[in-house]
Parts: structure tokens; C-alpha cells; sequence
């Protein structure tokens, strides 16, 4: 009986398999068109990232089969039906591996003789660093092929509209009111016409909207142009004025960088989908800094030996840990023919990127590029880029 059980699940699965090959196969058929000169760069980008998802998926659902198989109380069944998963799960691995995506994970034993890649306080080996990034783009993969199935948001203030029709209307009951004391001392005093009455309600109605819309407006340019707030360096006993600081904090769009800072971000990519911004959030902070050189040499003159300031930078990271996910995974790999599982560090990456432009001058210069890794716990490392 447990015999005809393994035959028809053996059946099944030889199926399964045929199916799943015919399927990516179909798939796999158009790479030369795509791959052509006249197919735009970010189109085969997207054909790409989307070949290799599918083959994790499938991977992933060949795994978890042949753990179950390897669960199973009757040892015929792990027998017949392992190889055959294994044999499907190597073929994707070498596709992966021939094709150059970065969806393979370094096993464990390579892992023991791999150098450390990163030196230092956070000193971890090649496979760990690997194996780590391995993760994050397999979660970057996730999310870009998944994102097809999500709709585009626009966040808008709801009720603007009705909210200037009220104000007007409370704008026209307060001119109603005004009127009519100028309508009662005009008809005491002099002529006042049922038209004008309407005019002047009317006109004071769009006169107050357009004050207010006119004010926001305003907000929004002047942000562009002046700083959030303003802070002054003078000496201790506030006796001569070094200079003055402005700040402010704005977000961007990735087609808004400057190229410079583009190009820098490009030299720390660890997945080819980081390319088009994906999942990315740009915060520009901003300080603008103006020093009196006149100060300076009136103090020095004076015995102190002030030769310029220090600015010091310091970045709070708890913000980004409340909604991050667990520190570590395990997953499930093929050694040979053996199924075997390896832990994983999740991580996150926020690249911190330090330009500084002078006075008068347009060009930019980096002055730093480094990468700040972080799990739920905390900090894991910085690294210079």
C-alpha cells in the first residue's frame, strides 16, 4: 500500500516538475529578444530581475517540498522523491550562477574558510557578508516583483476645496454684517444700492480666499529659498559674532539628485534594483554655514587661538528601528544532495552621503560617502565607500 503511495506522489511530483520546466522555459525563450540593441536598458533590467525571482520562487517551493519529503516516516518516499527535487533545485542554481544573478547563497563550509571581508570592530567573513546581502536583495526582489500588484498612492489633503468655499462663506456672513451697519449709516446719511450691497459681499468673499491661498503658496516658495531655522556662533562670553548657521531638512526625488551625489550612491549599490530608486527614501539636510573672517582675526589678535569650528553631525538611528523585522532568518539550501538550513543577518542599509559647496561657486565636492548597516537591534557597522 505505502508502495502505490510513493508511485502516485512520485508521478505527481515528475509532473510537477515537467510543468514548472515548461513553464520557465517559455519564459527563458524571449531573453535573445529582449536582449536586443533596440530593447531599452531598463526593460531588460526588469526581464531579468523577473527570470531570477521566478527561479527563487521555485526553489523556494522545491525546498520546502523536499523537506517534507525528508520528514516523511516512510523512507521510500524520501528515497524515489529526493533526487529528483534536488536535481530540479540544482538546475535553477546554475541558471542563477551562469545567468550572474546575485541570488546564490555561499554555503557553510565555504563560509569557515572564507577570510574575514570587513576588518575592524565589525570584522565578519566574506560568507557572512554575502550571505547578508544575499538576503536583502532576495527581500529587494521580493518587493520589486511583487509591485505590480500594488496601486500608486498620492496622499492629498482631502476637503480643500469645501474648506475655502466655507471660509468664504464665513467671510461673506462677517461682510453681511459689516454692510449692513455701512448700509443703515447710508441710509440715514446718504444713497446705498441693493447692487452694491451684492458687490461688496461678493468681493470681500474672493478677496479673503485669495489672501489665504495666496499665503499658502507663499509658504511653499519661500521654503525653497529660506532655511527652517537660523542659529549664530558667537564666543563664550558673546562678545564677537563668528558667524551663523541655517538648516533645513526636505525630501527628494531621485531625479532631483544632484550628479555628483547620483554618481556616489552608484559606487555603494548592492542590488542591481537599488538602479531605479526602488524602495528608496532621498532626505536631504541641508546647512548653510557663513563665518566672519574679520571675527576671527580680531579673537586671534587677541591671544585665543581660533583658527576655524568643528562641525559635528550626529544621526539618531532609533527612528528607523521600530518597524524593522527580525534581526535573523534561517533558510533551508541544497549541500550537494542534502538539505541542510543556514542563519541569516537582516540587515538595512542607509547610505549617508556629505557634500559641501563654496560661496559663489556651483560645483560640488563629496567629502564623504559611507554606509551605515542596521538591524532591529541596533547598529551593525559602518562602512567607508
Amino acid at each position: 500500500r505505502a508502495t502505490v503511495t510513493v508511485d502516485h506522489l512520485e508521478s505527481m511530483l515528475t509532473e510537477h516538475v515537467a510543468v514548472i520546466e515548461e513553464i520557465v522555459a517559455r519564459f527563458r525563450r524571449h531573453q535573445p529578444k529582449v536582449e536586443g540593441e533596440s530593447i531599452p536598458e531598463r526593460l531588460q533590467r526588469s526581464y531579468r530581475l523577473t527570470d531570477e525571482a521566478i527561479s527563487v520562487v521555485i526553489e523556494g517551493n522545491l525546498l520546502h517540498a523536499m523537506r517534507l519529503v525528508a520528514e516523511s516516516t516512510v523512507p521510500e518516499l524520501n528515497e524515489r522523491l529526493a533526487p529528483l527535487l534536488a536535481t530540479a533545485i540544482q538546475n535553477e542554481l546554475a541558471h542563477r550562477q551562469q545567468q550572474g544573478y546575485r541570488s546564490l547563497l555561499l554555503q557553510r563550509d565555504k563560509e569557515k574558510k572564507a577570510s574575514p571581508a570587513i576588518k575592524g570592530p565589525w570584522q565578519q567573513s566574506a560568507a557572512d557578508e554575502a550571505n547578508e546581502r544575499y538576503l536583502y536583495h532576495l527581500s529587494l526582489l521580493k518587493k520589486y516583483t511583487s509591485s505590480v500588484l500594488y496601486l500608486s498612492s498620492l496622499p492629498q489633503a482631502e476637503g480643500e476645496t469645501v474648506e475655502h468655499l466655507l471660509f468664504a462663506l464665513a467671510a461673506g456672513i462677517s461682510m453681511i454684517f459689516a454692510t449692513l451697519l455701512a448700509f443703515y449709516a447710508q441710509s440715514v446719511y446718504g444713497n446705498f444700492t441693493a447692487s452694491l450691497f451684492i458687490a461688496l459681499v461678493v468681493g470681500y468673499m474672493f478677496k479673503d480666499r485669495i489672501k489665504e491661498i495666496g499665503r499658502s503658496r507663499s509658504k511653499s516658495l519661500l521654503r525653497r529659498y529660506f532655511y527652517d531655522r537660523r542659529v549664530y556662533i558667537s564666543t563664550l562670553d558673546r562678545q564677537q559674532r563668528l558667524g551663523r548657521v541655517r538648516e533645513k531638512m526636505t525630501f527628494l526625488r531621485e531625479q532631483e539628485l544632484p550628479t555628483q551625489v547620483k554618481a556616489a550612491y552608484t559606487m555603494g549599490q548592492i542590488s542591481p534594483i537599488e538602479i531605479d530608486g526602488y524602495s528608496e527614501h532621498i532626505i536631504r539636510y541641508s546647512r548653510n554655514v557663513r563665518l566672519i573672517a574679520d571675527a576671527f582675526r580680531k579673537v586671534r589678535h587677541e591671544g585665543v587661538p581660533l583658527t576655524g569650528l568643528s562641525d559635528i553631525l550626529r544621526l539618531d538611528i532609533r527612528p528607523f528601528l521600530h518597524k524593522m523585522d527580525n534581526p535573523s532568518e534561517r533558510r533551508y539550501y541544497l549541500d550537494g544532495d542534502t538539505l541542510r538550513t543556514v542563519k541569516l543577518n537582516r540587515v538595512y542599509y542607509i547610505n549617508v552621503i556629505s557634500t559641501y559647496q563654496k560661496a559663489g561657486q556651483e560645483e560640488l565636492f563629496i567629502s564623504q560617502n559611507v554606509r551605515v548597516t542596521l538591524n532591529r537591534k541596533g547598529l551593525v557597522r559602518v562602512e567607508k565607500l
